[in-house]
């Protein structure tokens, strides 16, 4: 039986990282922002689901998908930035990432759009 494991956190890769200029927060803003400054976070990883072909054929590998967050978390766009090698595996892996839930980074007290790394790991 094929394994996967996914990120619980989003790596940002060089060349990746947001761009962006973030006002400072008032100090009463301040004083009223639980968490000031974060970093982005995978809220709730969804399992991919792998195709039985893909199992019967031995498929493995590790996808990296790149990921558009906007500054609430929202997913704006999906691509793949690394292949497994399996274009099933791939569509499992980016279809999970379209699916799971984000936390945007916090600057300020105010989130932050940035693009990031969702890594999904395919092993027997």
């Amino acid at each position: 039986m094929l394994s996967f494991t996914t990120t619980r956190a989003l790596f940002a890769a060089a060349g990746l990282a947001a761009l962006s200029s973030v006002a400072p927060a008032s100090a009463e803003e301040s004083a009223a922002c639980a968490e000031p400054q974060s970093a982005a976070t995978v809220i709730t990883a969804v399992p991919p689901e792998v195709p039985e072909i893909a199992e019967q054929l031995g498929d493995t590998g590790e996808a990296w998908i790149q990921v558009d967050l906007l500054p609430n978390g929202t997913l704006q766009n999906a691509s793949i930035r690394q292949s497994t090698g399996s274009a099933l595996l791939d569509r499992a892996a980016l279809e999970a990432a379209k699916a799971a839930q984000f936390k945007a980074e916090r600057k300020n007290c105010v989130g932050v759009a940035g693009t990031y790394l969702y890594i999904v790991s395919f092993a027997r």
